[in-house]
């Protein structure tokens, strides 16, 4: 049925003369919805969960762009009501609902408690890595017995390395799981697991283990770890050519504070 609807709305974005490129878009917003949802129709609590997903998982353009896009497939299924309210871009002056490393230490624990080895190491290379949920393609067997990964994303090509404790960690994995070559992390049908398969897992764990799940989604750990890098190292070029930023400007968010220690500033100001 889901299939049928996406092939439909497709034709009818065709028809309407919309660019190639404007008609991916809108078919890839659609299908990660279905991702979301299991596969579920639109209603008000998986369209609920959908935006919630782009917020934490995309950055703020994308996501309203996904959001434009998600609102043209509701108005073709007659489900007006249900449109999502796409968010102005604005500049962020703090950091807010980010992962802390008491609990990414207490995900790992619960991933390794119950036997999610794949979550375990998804999370630990997100952690150690900095690199983004679509990047995990990259993380290739072969790339893990070099060391080092050339992440293609963006436009741009940058390079990150492998810890030696990640690395060896990676290899027993690969080994346990008799994974040879090519990509480590993937799906049922061997392609590279999906940003909703692991945004999924990640909200499950959440409930598990009682963290909030504002601060479990798969962009939290790239935060994390930029917030770790610039607390121990203080080099913000560095940080940028790691993550990938085409500006030391974007990463400067990871030299702000939270709302709460402002506040505690402030309180002790004159004190």
């Amino acid at each position: 049925m889901e299939t049928d609807n996406i092939m439909e709305f497709k034709r009818h974005l065709e028809e309407n003369n919309l660019s190639v490129n404007t008609v991916n878009v809108y078919i890839r917003a659609v299908k990660y919805f279905y991702e979301v949802s299991k596969g579920a129709s639109p209603d008000s609590e998986n369209v609920k969960q959908f935006e919630l997903s782009l917020i934490q998982n995309y950055s703020r353009s994308t996501a309203n762009l996904y959001s434009v896009a998600f609102n043209s497939y509701l108005r073709f299924l007659k489900s007006e009501s249900l449109c999502i309210k796409t968010k102005r871009l604005s500049v962020k002056r703090s950091l807010e609902n980010i992962i802390t490393v008491a609990q990414y230490k207490e995900l790992l624990k619960y991933a390794k408690d119950t036997h999610r080895d794949k979550y375990y190491y998804i999370i630990k290379v997100l952690a150690c890595t900095g690199i983004r949920i679509g990047e995990l393609k990259f993380i290739t067997v072969e790339n893990v017995r070099s060391g080092n990964v050339v992440i293609c994303s963006k436009g741009r090509s940058r390079e990150i390395y492998i810890s030696e404790e990640l690395q060896t960690g990676l290899e027993l994995y690969c080994k346990n799981e008799g994974i040879k070559s090519g990509t480590i992390f993937t799906g049922s049908t061997r392609k590279p697991i999906s940003r909703g398969a692991v945004w999924q897992m990640l909200m499950k764990m959440a409930d598990m283990t009682g963290i909030p799940k504002s601060h479990v989604h798969p962009h939290s750990f790239r935060h994390m770890m930029a917030i770790e890098y610039m607390s121990r190292y203080k080099n913000i070029s560095e940080l940028a050519d790691i993550l990938g930023h085409s500006s030391i400007e974007i990463t400067r968010i990871y030299t702000m504070t939270t709302k709460e220690e402002k506040r505690k500033r402030l309180n002790k100001l004159y004190s």
